[in-house]
């Protein structure tokens, strides 16, 4: 390993030899604040209160739920911040700080309270796995960091490979956030009007975004699997768009090859391939068709392709390998659902026939909305 890693490996152990003790209080009682609460109950530790403003329940499997300033609340718990999503108010710091001011001395982040019984948990969580699986794989953390055109770009990667081992708040990751996703500050991104690809489209909230921010598009081909999706995608173009003079849009999603996956469809950001070609449904999944762009894209000639397809970003890359390598188009890739995909994706297209510069950025809390930049070099 490198030094930097090298360093971040015994920040990893001293990490692994911290054990958390109990009683504790659970701040916040949406899905993360549950998985916490059955975690600390197999590790055998008392959960007196969630605190939580919104929750509309008195008690969630038994324990009671309760506002921050709560006096019945005892101060002397630990709280584990069981708040993990994208949105500003999901600010570690901010929270730290509303809950010390309530009285409270000893506050976990989510990721600090992952880090320290890893073992526990039956997933990994968008990027956050075992630190662990970043020591076994550090020779590729090590030759994606060579990759990055920019010193910018190199300090968020650090910053995220040793907020992902330690979970320490000195990687400041909230120091980063660029609030213009895809079309970055300084990014050298090539003029508009765009040839646009948009894979994961959501409802059009990408589209209605760049345009807010003054992007021109000649054309959009936009994909989208989730029905539900589909339908508010459709509703947003007839509403503010069309976006360009000839914007297509399809309700599929985008693989390695044209074929079906096993699709959990949930109305959301989140919905997302879940499997491999399957013969039925189950558990809300369903099975949605998926085409590789490589076999579908005829006649048309992106310059600018968006990928954020939750956790299918390589399979998709792989199924457009020869439409970036002909048309060269700019990038920008999700490069947050995975854990490997921070060094794996830049990897992968190094060694393509793609000459071009990769830059990082993020763009919301919990380095979730990590994009991955490619820009093409002149021919």
């Amino acid at each position: 390993m490198s030094d930097w890693l090298e360093e971040l490996g015994r920040l990893d152990s001293e990490a692994h030899r911290r054990q958390f003790v109990g009683p504790a209080v659970i701040y916040g009682a949406g899905k993360i604040g549950k998985t916490v609460l059955a975690v600390l109950r197999k590790k055998g530790v008392q959960t007196v209160a969630f605190l939580d403003a919104f929750s509309s329940a008195q008690a969630i499997d038994g324990v009671p739920v309760r506002r921050v300033d709560d006096a019945s609340v005892p101060r002397s718990a630990s709280v584990i911040v069981a708040v993990f999503n994208r949105e500003k108010n999901a600010r570690f710091s901010e929270i730290q700080a509303r809950l010390s001011a309530a009285g409270f001395s000893h506050v976990l982040s989510f990721e600090q309270f992952y880090l320290s019984c890893p073992e526990d948990f039956s997933e990994t969580f968008f990027w956050l796995a075992d630190p662990r699986f970043l020591i076994e794989r550090a020779n590729e953390v090590r030759a994606a960091d060579a990759l990055w055109a920019d010193a910018p770009s190199r300090a968020l990667f650090r910053n995220q490979v040793g907020f992902r081992m330690t979970a320490d708040e000195r990687f400041r990751l909230d120091e980063f956030i660029d609030d213009r996703q895809y079309l970055p500050k300084d990014v050298p991104l090539s003029p508009p009007p765009y040839r646009f690809v948009d894979m994961g489209a959501f409802d059009g909230d990408t589209l209605s975004a760049m345009s807010a921010l003054g992007a021109r598009f000649e054309s959009v081909w936009a994909f989208e699997p989730d029905m539900k999706n589909f339908r508010l995608l459709v509703d947003r173009v007839r509403r503010e768009g069309p976006f360009a003079e000839r914007t297509v849009l399809f309700p599929c999603g985008v693989g390695r090859t044209c074929g079906a996956v096993v699709f959990c469809a949930e109305g959301a950001e989140s919905s997302r391939a879940s499997g491999l070609e399957n013969n039925g449904t189950a558990g809300g999944q369903t099975l949605v068709p998926v085409v590789a762009l490589d076999d579908v894209l005829h006649g048309f000639e992106p310059n600018y392709i968006k990928l954020d397809v939750e956790g299918y970003e390589a399979e998709a890359l792989c199924g457009m390998r020869g439409t970036v390598e002909s048309c060269r188009p700019m990038l920008a890739v999700s490069a947050y659902h995975r854990p490997e995909d921070l060094f794996a994706l830049p990897l992968m297209l190094s060694r393509w026939n793609y000459p071009a510069d990769f830059y990082l950025r993020t763009h919301m809390e919990h380095a979730l909305e990590t994009v991955l930049y490619a820009i093409p070099r002149a021919r």
